[in-house]
């Protein structure tokens, strides 16, 4: 009799869980653009510079929103956050020689948000878990890059959603100032960058 009961019970709970509908899975993807600035680094006999302060990319993520109650929501996601970059190594006696860098970051981002009718308004801290990059400039010259794995991000953001679509625009600051190691050959400086922000716009589905 026990057990029926409580099977009964979680059988309630959940009909009325789903119902409510309470739990949402979803994903998304879009576009990103923003700043990324720096001065001029003496390193290795010249110096890097930025080519241009902005930059672009896109993402990907797949999130769970949990509704407690009806209005206010807390949305754990995982993104997968591509950026690309532009540097110069200005060597003297040689033309400018130019690095295209995509960084490629895994994210996690805690979202609280609260609904009004179908339009959404979120905000909460983003981690990053870890950074790689890949160059994709011509020259002959070695350049790397070292980001800080343990900087936290800042987001707001706000959606429209229509019968499970939405579509979001979401801007990123850091809590503090990022820094990069950059490497050319065997030196290396480490770099405060100036600024560092993000705009995105996403699509997305949840069911």
């Amino acid at each position: 009799m026990k057990r029926l009961v409580i099977t009964g019970l979680a059988l309630l709970l959940a009909h009325w869980a789903a119902d409510a509908q309470i739990l949402k899975f979803g994903a998304r993807v879009g576009l990103n653009t923003g700043v990324y600035d720096f001065e001029q680094v003496p390193i290795e006999g010249g110096s890097v510079v930025p080519v241009s302060d902005r930059c672009g990319g896109y993402q990907v993520g797949a999130l769970m929103r949990l509704t407690i109650p009806h209005f206010i929501y807390i949305q754990p996601e995982l993104d997968v956050q591509l950026r690309d970059l532009a540097f110069g190594i200005r060597q003297e006696g040689q033309p400018m020689e130019y690095k295209n860098t995509r960084v490629v970051r895994l994210e996690l981002p805690v979202m609280v948000g609260f609904n009004i009718l179908a339009a959404h308004f979120f905000a909460g801290p983003v981690w990053h878990i870890s950074t790689r990059q890949y160059n994709r400039g011509a020259g002959k010259t070695p350049f790397e890059l070292r980001f800080d794995d343990n900087d936290v991000a800042a987001m707001v953001g706000a959606a429209i959603d229509f019968e499970g679509i939405f579509m979001e625009v979401r801007y990123m600051r850091y809590m503090r100032q990022t820094e990069v190691e950059m490497r050319v050959r065997s030196e290396s400086a480490m770099v405060d960058v100036a600024h560092d922000d993000m705009l995105q716009i996403s699509f997305g589905v949840l069911f």
